[in-house]
């Protein structure tokens, strides 16, 4: 059976594949924003400089995980919507902070040392989708898991009365 990166090619339905997604994207945002919080941190950054650096790193190469995963995704979107019956312009609305949390992230990264005005845009840009797509990621994880359990209860159920 053929490998995929994330998950088996052609071994389950799209649903589930859809699942394993988002326990390896919730995974990925999890530490993404737990670098992020190192990264703002003054006594983090007061106590360890050195850590520091190569948290901002890791970072940096998690959102590049993150948008590669995008990319990924971005061919079954089409899939994906067809699938949910309410929700879709959420979908829509989150992939759009999410690229322009990566994108202005990759500005302060790389550009904003050469282009200080550009920078601080970027910053303003960086902390107000940050502001806005981390509560919502937040609300969508406890909900998604409230979810799922209530469908394996279900699910359980079923199966016993039959």
């Amino acid at each position: 059976m053929k490998r995929g990166f994330f998950f088996k090619i052609n071994s389950k339905p799209f649903y589930d594949k859809l699942k394993r997604l988002h326990l390896v994207n919730g995974f990925l945002v999890f530490t993404i924003i737990l670098c992020g919080f190192f990264l703002i941190t003054p006594f983090f950054e007061e106590a360890y400089p050195s850590l520091r650096y190569a948290i901002k790193h890791f970072h940096y190469f998690i959102g590049a995980l993150i948008l590669l995963m995008i990319l990924f995704y971005l061919p079954k979107i089409k899939s994906h919507l067809q699938i949910m019956q309410t929700g879709k312009f959420k979908v829509i609305l989150v992939l759009v902070l999410l690229l322009s949390m990566i994108i202005s992230g990759f500005t302060l990264g790389f550009l904003a040392k050469p282009f200080p005005v550009l920078g601080k845009i970027a910053l303003i840009v960086h902390d107000t989708t940050f502001f806005i797509l981390v509560p919502y990621i937040l609300y969508h994880a406890a909900t998604k898991i409230l979810f799922l359990k209530k469908q394996k209860v279900e699910e359980t159920n079923k199966e016993l009365k039959a």
